[in-house]
């Protein structure tokens, strides 16, 4: 309503401008956010998940595997 445009028409210029969808982006920022958590942190899993904006660390785990090809404690375990 803000911009004057279908739910439609601001998803398909999203797409247009980034190449993938608002949810997709979403959750690639999420992840990102998350991985730099892993990096810096001690904290457990499902803190990272809440901390993240994921619902659960189950839809996180199975988001970070997709998006890395590992789980969030083998990506912290492989760090140096």
């Amino acid at each position: 309503a803000q911009f004057n445009v279908t739910t439609r028409t601001l998803s398909r210029r999203f797409v247009s401008a980034l190449g993938h969808g608002p949810i997709h982006y979403l959750v690639k920022q999420r992840l990102d956010i998350a991985r730099k958590l892993l990096q810096s942190t001690d904290l457990q899993i499902q803190q990272i998940a809440e901390q993240s904006g994921f619902g659960s660390a189950t839809v996180f785990c199975r988001n970070f595997k997709k998006e890395f090809s590992q789980s969030p404690r083998q990506y912290r375990d492989s760090l140096p």
